[in-house]
C-alpha cells in the first residue's frame, strides 16, 4: 500500500486533522474523509521559466499518477501553486471532485479544459463545506485575487497564509484566534520572512507555527535553522511526505508524527 493509500485510509482522531506536506506550498489534509490536496507542485515546470537557478532541490518519490486527491484548492495562479505539468494528469487518470480557487485559477484551469462542473470559483469571503473541513477563502497580497484560507474540523483551526506579504488584511475575524498558522517563510517576491511569520502568528494568536515554501527551488528559500529561531519551540518544521496530526489537547496544539 502507498503512503498516499494509507494516508487516505488511516484513522483520524475526531476534530483532528492528518497532514502530509508535498513541498513548497503543497499539502495533504484528511479528516478521513477523503483528500484534499493543496497547491501541489510536483513538476520543474518553474525551471523552464525562470532558468537553472530554480531547478528543484530534491524530487518527490512517488510518481504523479500515483496521488489521486479527492479535491483540490489552489491558492493562486502561479506556476508552484497550479502546476500546469501536474493538474491535468489527475484530470485524466483519476478525475477531483472539486477544483477551488479564485477567478485567475478557474480561467487557467478552463484553459487546459478541465471539467467545467467540477470548477467551483471560491474568491475572498467565501466559504466551502467539504469532507468534514469547512473552508473560508480569506485575503492575501501577492497577485490579484490570491487567498489563503482558514481550515475548521469539529475543534481546531488552520490558518494557511497561500503566498502574502505582511499587512494588517491578514489579521481579521476569520483568521483571529486560530490554533495553528501555516505560512509561508521565504521571504522571496514579498512573501513574508520569518520574522513576519512568528509575528503573524502572534497578532493571530495561533500556539504554533508549520512554515511552508522553503527548501525546493534554490532561488526562493530560506534556512529552517532561521525559521526554528525566529519562532523557538512554537515553529514546527514538517518534513515532506511525512504524515502528522494536529489536535488540540487539554493543554494546546498537538503536532504528533503519524506512523502509518
Amino acid at each position: 500500500m502507498g503512503f498516499e493509500s494509507a494516508f487516505r485510509k488511516a484513522r483520524v482522531p475526531v476534530g483532528a486533522l492528518a497532514v502530509m506536506p508535498l513541498g513548497q506550498a503543497g499539502f495533504l489534509f484528511t479528516t478521513g474523509r477523503g483528500v484534499l490536496c493543496v497547491d501541489p507542485y510536483l513538476s520543474n515546470c518553474v525551471e523552464k521559466l525562470v532558468g537553472p537557478e530554480a531547478r528543484r532541490m530534491w524530487w518527490n518519490s512517488f510518481r504523479t499518477d500515483e496521488l489521486r486527491p479527492d479535491a483540490l484548492l489552489i491558492t493562486h495562479d502561479h506556476l508552484d501553486h497550479l502546476d500546469p505539468e501536474t493538474l491535468p494528469v489527475w484530470e485524466l487518470v483519476s478525475p477531483p471532485e472539486v477544483y477551488l480557487g479564485p477567478e485567475t485559477v478557474m480561467a487557467h484551469l478552463r484553459a487546459l479544459r478541465f471539467r467545467e462542473s467540477a470548477l467551483r470559483p471560491f474568491p475572498r469571503g467565501s466559504s466551502f463545506d467539504w469532507g468534514g473541513m469547512s473552508l473560508k477563502a480569506v485575503y492575501a497580497e501577492h497577485t490579484e485575487d490570491s487567498i489563503g484560507f482558514v481550515l475548521r474540523t469539529e475543534s481546531l483551526s488552520l490558518y494557511v497564509t497561500g503566498d502574502t506579504c505582511m499587512t494588517d488584511r491578514l489579521i481579521g475575524p476569520d483568521t483571529t484566534g486560530c490554533d495553528v498558522l501555516v505560512a509561508c517563510v521565504n521571504g522571496i517576491d514579498e512573501n513574508l520572512d520569518p520574522a513576519q511569520a512568528v509575528a503573524l502568528m502572534k497578532a493571530v494568536g495561533a500556539r504554533k507555527l508549520i512554515p511552508m515554501h522553503y527548501g525546493l527551488i534554490p532561488c526562493s528559500t530560506v534556512s529552517e535553522k532561521a525559521v526554528v529561531d525566529a519562532g523557538k519551540e512554537a515553529v514546527c518544521p514538517l518534513r515532506p511526505e511525512t504524515a502528522w496530526i494536529i489536535e488540540k489537547i487539554e493543554n494546546g496544539i498537538e503536532i504528533r508524527r503519524w506512523m502509518l
